[in-house]
């Protein structure tokens, strides 16, 4: 019997988006998929655990934290791949940022899985607000790419897709020397197209880009995260852009 790949989603991610996500990758696949969000996980990491041990991960964003926090029970994932890893921050810049992209991100006017991942968002910080901000000040100094080599080096084959216009997370800090360690230890390093929702919105097409894209065999882009909101078709970009960029 094939076992359940877990997706392990982020920051204020609901529980009808966990399940959201791993029935679309279950339809696409024909493989099993659970998907556990962000305060049911770090609620009780013991029992996550109980769910990655052994088992395939995907963690998206902050997910690759919860699963940082059942593996100090002992569990041991069989792969992991994280998506639009978190990245060292100061707080007030992530909740500033994490505000601009949840509610006022010109993008989710066209998109509806964008609208639906926003509103569960929102829906999410209200049922458990304490839970979900009390976390942000952890995930601004959590070293996601560090635990990953510990990961890697314990024997867990470890995939990273980095978004290169992200938005939430600034790409141009990761340390060139950073992504060498990985690599020399054998990570599979990407960047893929789009924003840092993209995996929750499309979380197929994301999985395909990821399999598809090359490795990385330089360092990291460090590309302006306002540009993926940039284009001739969305209404107010000009202020948005000014707006995230300034938090950058």
């Amino acid at each position: 019997m094939t076992r359940e790949t877990i997706v392990s989603l982020g920051f204020a991610s609901s529980r009808e988006q966990a399940d959201s996500v791993a029935t679309l990758l279950e339809q696409h696949s024909g493989l099993p998929f659970r998907g556990v969000n962000f305060s049911s996980a770090i609620s009780n990491p013991e029992a996550f655990g109980e769910h990655i041990h052994d088992r395939d991960v995907i963690a998206h964003s902050a997910g690759e934290y919860a699963v940082k926090l059942a593996t100090e029970y002992g569990a041991l994932p069989r792969s992991a791949t994280f998506i639009a890893p978190p990245i060292p921050e100061r707080v007030r810049r992530l909740v500033w940022r994490g505000a601009l992209i949840g509610y006022d991100d010109p993008a989710t006017r066209f998109d509806m899985d964008e609208k639906i991942t926003n509103f569960s968002a929102k829906t999410e910080i209200k049922r458990h607000p304490i839970l979900n901000f009390g976390a942000i000040a952890k995930l601004g100094h959590f070293a996601s790419l560090d635990y990953a080599l510990e990961l890697q080096k314990s024997g867990v084959p470890v995939t990273i897709g980095f978004m290169e216009h992200d938005g939430l997370f600034n790409l141009s800090t990761i340390d060139p020397d950073a992504i060498t360690a990985l690599r020399g230890a054998g990570v599979v390093v990407k960047q893929i197209r789009g924003t840092h929702t993209r995996f929750t919105a499309n979380p197929v097409n994301t999985m395909n880009e990821i399999a598809m894209a090359p490795e990385l065999v330089a360092p990291i882009s460090t590309l302006d995260p306002t540009l993926s909101f940039r284009g001739t078709v969305l209404p107010h970009l000009g202020a948005f852009a000014a707006r995230l960029r300034s938090a950058a």
